[in-house]
């Protein structure tokens, strides 16, 4: 509603001034303020307080501004093919703003869907952490030795113990990690202690 209003007051205001100026315009260029006014009306309202000054710059602009002033007769083609041309000029300059807003509008919410996005990765990258700090001191604390390892069973992380017990000490952690899991801890069988899987091999 005061889109509405503002529209009208503007399209007033362009008419009053076009009324100062008239000594140094005569009638020249009559709807030059009313357009201002309109295309005010398309950026603060939107197409509705726009299109409604563009009808009030009409009327108004008939009987204020063109010959015969203060009537609402249109009577010379000339002063048809003005008014013509004020609602043509008019309605262009609503649709430019009309896609110009529609443009703002998609940017903000692509803005804003964009922020949830960074949002809710950091809170996953944040859970993330916090889950990989926990699991990271629950293995820390296990006395026995304790290893895991990804999909393809490279080793990913070792606890204290599982480090002290490593087959060879040319077997740093820093080695260790990636490498897969038989190569360092190769199983043996509990009865027999023979050797399952020997280093480097695959079952």
């Amino acid at each position: 509603m005061i889109a509405y209003v503002v529209s009208l007051a503007a399209v007033a205001a362009a008419v009053v001034i076009r009324l100062v100026l008239d000594p140094l315009l005569n009638d020249s260029v009559l709807f030059f303020t009313v357009y201002f006014a309109v295309a005010f009306a398309a950026w603060f309202g939107g197409r509705g307080p726009a299109l409604l000054a563009l009808v009030a710059g009409a009327v108004t602009g008939v009987f204020f501004l063109l010959p015969p002033r203060y009537s609402f007769a249109v009577d010379q083609s000339e002063q048809k093919v003005r008014l013509v041309l004020y609602e043509f000029v008019g309605l262009a300059t609503i649709a430019m703003f009309a896609s110009l807003r529609k443009g703002l509008q998609h940017a903000q919410e692509q803005r804003r869907l964009l922020k949830q996005k960074v949002a809710s990765h950091r809170a996953t990258r944040q859970s993330s952490t916090q889950q990989a700090e926990h699991l990271r001191t629950t293995l820390a604390s296990i006395g026995d030795a304790v290893n895991t390892t990804d999909n393809d069973a490279r080793i990913t992380d070792l606890n204290d113990p599982a480090e002290r017990s490593k087959v060879s000490a040319r077997w740093t952690t820093s080695i260790a990690l990636c490498t897969p899991r038989e190569m360092i801890f190769p199983l043996m069988d509990r009865t027999t202690t023979a050797v399952r899987f020997s280093p480097g091999s695959r079952q």
